[in-house]
């Protein structure tokens, strides 16, 4: 039986059957037709975890993950913290599906610490985000256009917030680089992971 004092232990456990490396074809299309990339990959558990502890998420955060993928750290994030919600948005209905199991199974078990969770099969470029107090992105897949767009929505949010993103972002006076983790990803090892102040 799993420790489930550990949350790496758990989402490990939880996620062990679970392969959204690989999604259908028409899938990927869609994802490649929204000006978005289909290749996948993750933070470590370990490396959500120093993640996590760096952003402190309260009672009255919302946070976002764009391109959630399988969901492990929007999951992780409602395993470990009091946030008032954990969302994730990804474009790839599979791993959307995926994703919702894992979080039936989680909530079934009581393991959830956060007030509510949830996945939403929506383009990030698109979907609600108003009340988001923090915003990550596991960007190193995306063109640099794509970049542009997604910045420019979160900036266009209007509202003080937290910014986390693989991908370094131009010069930009509305984000305030506020720390650089190093961390380790799916693919490689301590990769810069930037977190950004924007000021509407």
């Amino acid at each position: 039986m799993t420790d489930q004092s550990d949350p790496r232990k758990l989402i490990r456990q939880l996620y062990r059957e679970v392969d959204v490396f690989e999604i259908p074809r028409e899938e990927e299309l869609i994802v490649v037709g929204t000006k978005g990339s289909p290749v996948y990959g993750e933070l470590t558990p370990a490396a959500t975890g120093h993640l996590l502890n760096y952003l402190e998420l309260g009672e009255t955060d919302v946070f976002y993950d764009l391109g959630s993928g399988s969901g492990k750290v929007v999951l992780q994030a409602a395993l470990t913290t009091p946030a008032r919600k954990c969302v994730g948005i990804e474009l790839a209905e599979t791993r959307v599906a995926q994703a919702r199991r894992v979080l039936a199974v989680a909530r079934q078990r009581g393991l959830l610490k956060a007030k509510a969770c949830g996945f939403r099969h929506e383009d990030i470029l698109t979907t609600y985000l108003q009340d988001a107090t923090v915003i990550y992105t596991c960007s190193t897949a995306f063109s640099h256009r794509f970049m542009n767009l997604v910045a420019s929505r979160v900036a266009g949010l209007g509202r003080t917030l937290k910014f986390v993103t693989l991908q370094e972002l131009d010069p930009d006076r509305r984000f305030i680089e506020e720390h650089t983790l190093r961390l380790d990803v799916s693919w490689t090892r301590r990769t810069p992971v930037y977190v950004y102040l924007v000021e509407p």
